[in-house]
């Protein structure tokens, strides 16, 4: 199946840049700039974002090393067992950084990608990363926060459209940490079959939280639907790093 790939990463104000990107085979830690456009036919493909946490640079490692955990069992991923071990055995990959190196401690990342084989797709996360799928002129979000605030709307107690301004948005419930602990991270995954014509978007906090859902979606009725996101940050002062990857695919390539 035709899919292509656009991705653009960029520290913000940040010193660094603690994002990472996997384009299928192609794991990037670096500012992605300008925006980068990767076209190939394949019957599985995989696009993952991970946004690192830990000072020091350890956050630059811990995505870095989270994202080469699931480059390393490529072949083996399909199933959601499959893709939850892989996870979790980047934890443990983490937590052996950390017993090593103190200064490594509670060091970590979010995770959040889309699977894509044959005609179905497998969406996952862990952490305030997030995949929406296009649909029609909605975005539909299919990854679950691990944070207090989503706990908040969970429980009744926060509207979801107060998520982005509240003061404890960045405080996480779970994401892929290198504490030394026996609990695993809560990972959020899914199987949907794809339409004919798919349009994901993977993003970091640092992209939905600079914006409203309404004005995300204003962008991909535009010509360029990641310039447009990228133009949308820089105007809302934000400081964060932030990342975008954008899937478009045809499961038939003569639609």
């Amino acid at each position: 199946m035709p899919i292509v790939a656009t991705y653009f990463s960029h520290r913000g104000d940040r010193d660094s840049n603690e994002d990472a990107l996997l384009i299928d085979r192609e794991l990037i830690q670096t500012q992605i700039q300008p925006i980068q456009h990767k076209t190939f036919e394949s019957n599985k493909a995989l696009f993952a974002l991970a946004d690192g946490m830990g000072g020091e640079n350890n956050g630059e490692e811990a995505s870095w090393l989270v994202l080469s955990q699931l480059l390393q069992e490529y072949e083996t991923l399909s199933v959601h067992e499959s893709i939850i071990d892989t996870l979790h055995n980047a934890k443990k990959r983490l937590d052996s950084e950390a017993f090593t190196d103190s200064t490594k401690r509670n060091f970590g990342s979010t995770i959040a990608g889309v699977l894509l084989q044959g005609d179905r797709a497998t969406v996952f996360n862990s952490g305030d990363s997030r995949v929406y799928r296009l649909s029609g002129v909605f975005l539909e979000q299919l990854s679950r926060d691990h944070s207090h605030v989503q706990n908040l709307v969970d429980r009744g107690l926060l509207e979801c459209t107060k998520i982005n301004h509240h003061p404890h948005r960045n405080l996480l419930s779970s994401a892929i940490v290198g504490d030394l602990s026996n609990t695993m991270p809560q990972i959020e995954i899914k199987t949907i079959a794809l339409k004919p014509i798919e349009t994901f978007l993977i993003c970091s906090d640092g992209v939905w939280e600079a914006m409203s859902l309404e004005t995300m979606e204003s962008c991909f009725g535009e010509p360029n639907a990641i310039e447009c996101l990228i133009d949308r940050v820089n105007n809302s002062h934000n400081r964060d790093n932030f990342s975008i990857i954008v899937v478009e695919m045809k499961l038939h390539p003569f639609l």
